[in-house]
């Protein structure tokens, strides 16, 4: 991850969430809702961070691909925001970790060689969260990184976010054969009607 927010990647968002808003705007000559884009773009506030450090490792997280760091990440988000927020910093590593919950003011900053590894066990996405799945509002398994009701978050940094896409576990949930799904397995289907 070069830079979470770089610059080419910051334009598209931009657009992708200009586009969205005009195109529920319900406008039939979609062409004038462009004159928008100027209004929208001011609203839009960058976050901004105190100048200070979390380490991850200070709160016992080892970053050899092995270690559970799901505690210690909590530990450093929430000491981050209770203190006014900065920077809770993932050194070189593979850390490995369930779902991160941030918080508001932090801001989760990889540094170059450091990993955060998702754990594959479903478990451990629990408990239920509110999110949207297909645009429905509902509960369900948390994200890998989570947030809700905060505000002033952000992830940066050259580091990687591995969520072990290559990893069948998750996958299955489609309900199809051809991902290890068996009769009597749980599935998206229902989800869908």
């Amino acid at each position: 991850m070069k830079y979470f927010l770089r610059s080419e990647f910051k334009f598209i968002l931009i657009l992708v969430t200009v586009f969205s808003i005009l195109n529920c705007s319900g406008s039939k000559e979609f062409s004038k809702d462009w004159n928008q884009v100027n209004y929208i773009l001011e609203r839009i506030i960058p976050p901004t961070f105190p100048d200070k450090d979390f380490n991850i490792t200070s709160y016992g997280a080892v970053g050899d691909g092995i270690t559970d760091c799901t505690e210690a990440f909590k530990s450093a988000i929430e000491d981050c925001s209770n203190n006014g927020g900065g920077k809770v910093v993932v050194p070189q590593g593979v850390f490995l970790s369930a779902a991160i919950h941030l918080k508001s003011s932090v801001n989760l900053h990889l540094t170059e060689n450091a990993v955060i590894k998702f754990s594959d066990d479903k478990s451990k996405y629990l408990p239920l969260v509110f999110s949207r799945w297909e645009g429905v509002e509902c509960m369900n398994y948390s994200a890998l990184i989570y947030a809700y009701g905060q505000e002033n978050i952000a992830i940066t940094g050259k580091g990687l976010l591995d969520g072990q896409s290559s990893n069948e576990n998750w996958w299955n949930w489609k309900g199809k054969e051809e991902y290890g799904w068996k009769d009597g397995m749980p599935h998206q289907k229902n989800g869908r009607k």
